[in-house]
């Protein structure tokens, strides 16, 4: 498996078809005298940043320990959640109440839901 290619960037499903974000890192153990072993999928701007440059890591740590509901910290997925990697990677997780979909819910509860819907 090239695991870049095959999981960084892809989109996490939970139970029940939910989308809990996207892989924006992996946590990978060095072993002496054994393959590297994947520890768990990281979730969160900050780590998105960190492959960008470490500067804007550490700004978008900064912005998020004031604004962001996670305080800045990226949510780690244990890698033994995962079920399927395919196009999209499904994980035996409930996504509307797990940590890595906190930011959409308190965006819903702090702005969408006060947009009004149109009916036709």
């Amino acid at each position: 498996m090239y695991l870049i290619r095959d999981v960084l960037d892809k989109p996490l499903i939970g139970r029940g078809e939910d989308p809990a974000g996207r892989v924006d890192g992996l946590i990978v153990e060095l072993r002496d005298g054994q393959p590297p072993r994947v520890i768990a999928i990281e979730c969160g701007f900050a780590v998105l940043a960190r492959r960008i440059h470490p500067r804007l890591e550490k700004l978008v740590r900064i912005i998020g320990r004031r604004f962001s509901p996670r305080r800045g910290r990226p949510y780690r997925i244990s890698w033994r959640r995962v079920r399927k990697i395919d196009v999209e990677i499904t994980l035996d997780l409930d996504a509307n109440r797990s940590p890595a979909t906190l930011w959409e819910r308190w965006l819903l509860w702090h702005f969408t839901r006060f947009i009004p819907t149109v009916h036709k």
